[in-house]
Order: C-alpha cells, then structure tokens, then sequence
C-alpha cells in the first residue's frame, strides 16, 4: 500500500512530496525543498526499514547554495550504525532515524511503538541535524494523548509538540512546523 503525502511548511518557505509504502517493510521517500534563515535548499531522502519499522538504510541527499552532501546511513543486525562507511558507536542500539527537516521520519517510532491513548515512551533516535548535516543521538519522548494526537518531546531541549497523524501514523499537521495539504 503506497500513500503520497504533500506538506507545506509553516513558520517559512518550504514544501514537501512524500510517498510512504506499507508491506513487508516499509520505505519512505521524499522530496523537499525550502528556504529559510539557513538559506535556500533541497533535500531528497530514502529511509528503508526492516519487518518491524527499525530503520535499516538511510539516504540523504542535500543542495544548497555552496553545493551538495550526499549522507549514506545503514544500521545492521546487531543495532550498529555507519555514517557514509564509518561506525557511529554513540548510536548502538537506536532503532529510529529522524531527519530533522521532515515529518515523514515521526511516522517511524509512532509505527513501531504502537502506543495506546495514555501511553508514552522515551527512547534514543538517530539525528540528522540541518544545517549542520551531522548524524548523532537525541533522546525523544511520544506521548499518545487520542486517538490520532501524540505530544512529541526531545528530552534535551525540552521542544515540545503537538503532532495529529491519519490512520496510518503518517503526519496531518506537525503544530507550527508542517501542515499536509
């Protein structure tokens, strides 16, 4: 099952295509563009995930004015992940990639905890940082309070979020980041 999703950017100039498929594994690719402070950019992304929603492989692409990044992140079998070959020992364990610049990437951990209205969870995602393009750990929090609404929190900087997701888990509105459209 293949969704396509559309967000807009809310506090500046940006949007976003996305498709999402469901199946024995899942895969999320997108396609954004924006400009904001940090200036004017493109991000194109895949995010493989194994039977049950870890990430697996993580491709990111980024242009901007002063050129382009291309980031290949993988994660084996016993949770160790590589950042363009090179072992990422501070992210042993972490299941979730997050890439900073999309709401595709909250679908992952609302996926694959499976929360029941009333519960939360608090556990390691793997960062991908904008504009810094640095991969690193974050400690984050989701709580489900209804039926399709999640507080989302990053345990270090105390952020907090409202974030609605449709049936699938996928993101509706991202409070004060994105809307779908």
């Amino acid at each position: 099952m293949v969704h396509h999703v559309i967000w807009k950017r809310v506090p500046d100039h940006g949007i976003e295509y996305c498709e999402v498929t469901f199946g024995a594994a899942m895969r999320i690719k997108g396609n954004l563009i924006c400009a904001n402070d940090n200036g004017r950019f493109s991000v194109q992304y895949t995010v493989l995930c194994d039977q049950d929603g870890s990430t697996r492989q993580v491709e990111v692409r980024v242009q901007q004015e002063q050129g382009h990044t291309t980031l290949n992140v993988e994660r084996d079998h016993l949770n160790r992940w590589t950042l363009n070959g090179l072992e990422l020992s501070e992210l042993n364990g972490i299941k979730d990639i997050d890439i900073g610049v999309t709401p595709a990437t909250n679908l992952l951990p609302i996926h694959r905890l499976k929360l029941e209205v009333g519960q939360s969870a608090q556990f390691d995602a793997a960062w991908i940082r904008f504009p810094e393009l640095t991969l690193q750990p974050m400690k984050q929090q989701y709580e489900r309070v209804g039926a399709n609404t999640y507080i989302y929190k990053s345990i270090e900087s105390g952020y907090t979020a409202k974030v609605y997701v449709d049936a699938n888990g996928i993101v509706t509105d991202y409070e004060g980041e994105w809307q779908q459209v």
